[in-house]
């Protein structure tokens, strides 16, 4: 058997997060850019990587459902089961992170999609964003005290990369603070081209 080359320095998936999505709110850690879930038949192993990917790479709402039933949608993982209230926030992210060649330095890419359903409405509208800051202290998903709105989401990573599935969002209107990058943070990708949907189909997506 002929060993592959290895790249040091590429992009590894190093953790991932499940939060306020279907029965999840969890932290997933990967080692090697390997993960291991174990558990009993119907615990919800597959129905995580589901959530997780390819859905966050190409944002295609088909990809959740690996059994091609057509059953798992956005609406029913946010609204299935769920009693607490009529809307509900959840937010589905994963973490790629090297390290430079150059010079060693840590460098990390955050890709995920905050979802904001409504009862009341039946939907379930999903917002990407793409980042280099790292889920924590500057990207507070994982604390259900701090958990951003979308909103407040779009201040943090910055409304250039916030990304509705028909296209970029539209700039917010008059100033607003935007919090500030860590120093040193690498400049943000930007997101392949979406194609518009028709003239007669657009509406004005706004975050509230």
């Amino acid at each position: 058997m002929i060993a592959l080359p290895r790249n040091p320095h590429r992009f590894r998936l190093s953790r991932a997060g499940i939060h306020q999505v279907w029965q999840y709110d969890e932290e997933f850690l990967f080692g090697g850019g390997r993960l291991l879930l174990r558990g009993k038949n119907g615990a919800g192993k597959s129905k995580a990587l589901e959530m997780l990917l390819p859905f966050l790479l190409d944002g295609d709402t088909r990809r959740l459902d690996a059994a091609g039933g057509g059953k798992t949608t956005l609406k029913w993982l946010m609204l299935d089961g769920w009693t607490t209230g009529t809307n509900r926030l959840g937010y589905l992210w994963v973490e790629f992170a090297r390290t430079t060649e150059d010079d060693g330095a840590d460098e990390r890419l955050t890709l995920g999609v905050a979802v904001r359903a409504s009862r009341s409405t039946g939907e379930a509208k999903p917002m990407f964003f793409v980042t280099s800051l790292a889920v924590g202290d500057d990207l507070p998903l994982h604390d259900p005290a701090r958990r951003p709105t979308p909103a407040e989401l779009r201040e943090l990573v910055g409304p250039e990369n916030c990304f509705r599935p028909r296209g970029r969002l539209p700039r917010p209107r008059g100033p607003g603070p935007v919090r500030p990058h860590r120093p040193g943070a690498v400049p943000e990708p930007r997101a392949p081209a979406v194609r518009a949907a028709p003239a007669d189909d657009r509406r004005p997506d706004r975050v509230r």
